[in-house]
């Protein structure tokens, strides 16, 4: 009876706390992902290889895909494939800016104008290009993002959220004393 109702009363009292408990976490957390990664880029480029997808979906003119953006690289790749449509979303809208600034290049400048962006950083050619030939291809969200960020192609490789986390494990492997392996492996 009594001893049976207190038990109950308290395992009741604990699922409440703890169910309080992981709700502050999750807005914590919540809150300091807005903080740390409001509207800035988080995926620069993608890190996986594409190629595995591609050779899964095995995606033809009658296929339509629903992608994450992250990078856009993956969208781009899936392009290649030639997909009825591609639908590319994000809760991120600078990742959106990212993929619709890598879609005008590509419409717009030459293919080593586009690498030396993406792949080079070179921030002198997008401030020359920028302007005339991919904003007016952008949307206006998209073109407000990058009149700002022009500073994303001073180093493309190590830019946004994981650009940031790749500096980082890379000076912690020269502190344990592999700085020379991971630059072999850079330019293997």
């Amino acid at each position: 009876g009594c001893e049976s109702a207190m038990r109950h009363a308290l395992l009741w009292a604990r699922a409440r706390a703890g169910a309080a408990a992981r709700a502050v976490r999750r807005a914590l957390m919540d809150s300091l992902m807005g903080l740390f990664l409001r509207n800035g880029i988080i995926y620069n480029v993608a890190w996986e290889d594409p190629r595995v997808d591609g050779e899964l979906l095995q995606l033809g003119p009658d296929d339509r895909l629903l992608v994450l953006t992250t990078g856009g690289c993956n969208v781009l790749d899936r392009l290649l494939d030639g997909p009825e449509h591609i639908v590319a979303v994000d809760l991120n809208p600078a990742q959106n800016a990212l993929l619709e600034l890598k879609l005008a290049a590509a419409r717009s400048l030459t293919h080593n104008q586009f690498f030396e962006l993406f792949a080079c950083s070179n921030r002198p050619l997008f401030d020359s290009v920028y302007r005339a030939k991919m904003r007016p291809l952008l949307s206006a969200a998209a073109a407000a993002h990058w009149d700002a960020h022009g500073s994303f192609f001073d180093d493309v490789m190590y830019a946004g959220a994981a650009g940031t986390l790749a500096r980082l494990l890379r000076a912690l492997a020269a502190a344990c004393g592999l700085g020379g392996l991971i630059s072999a492996l850079q330019t293997a």
